[in-house]
């Protein structure tokens, strides 16, 4: 499943899109986009964020174990985990491969 582009996510929280935006407006599309941002726009998250007993992380993790680990025949799920979450706290750093190996080895 694709995530949603961002007009997509606008109509599925019904907010109208028009040429030209007043200042409230604006910020209602400011805040979309951020909610946008942080979910990162896939439908079923968008529905399980709603139920409220669902959290972001348990759809991290589905998505690690279904998409890569199972699809993949992955052997070591765990470093595979480590990994991921080394990589999204870091977002903004720099990486090698290299360094992506020290990072499983540790």
């Amino acid at each position: 499943m694709f995530p949603f582009s961002f007009r997509e996510f606008l109509d599925y929280k019904g907010i109208k899109q028009a040429d030209s935006l007043s200042t409230k407006k604006r910020l209602i599309v400011q805040n979309a986009f951020e909610e946008y941002w942080e979910t990162g726009g896939f439908p079923e998250v968008l529905d399980s964020l709603a139920i409220e007993d669902q959290n972001p992380p348990g759809v991290f993790h589905t998505i690690l174990s279904r998409d890569l680990v199972e699809r993949h025949d992955i052997s070591h799920p765990k470093a595979v985990a480590d990994l991921a979450h080394r990589l999204v706290d870091n977002t903004a750093s720099l990486y090698s491969i290299n360094s992506l190996t020290d990072i499983l080895n540790l």
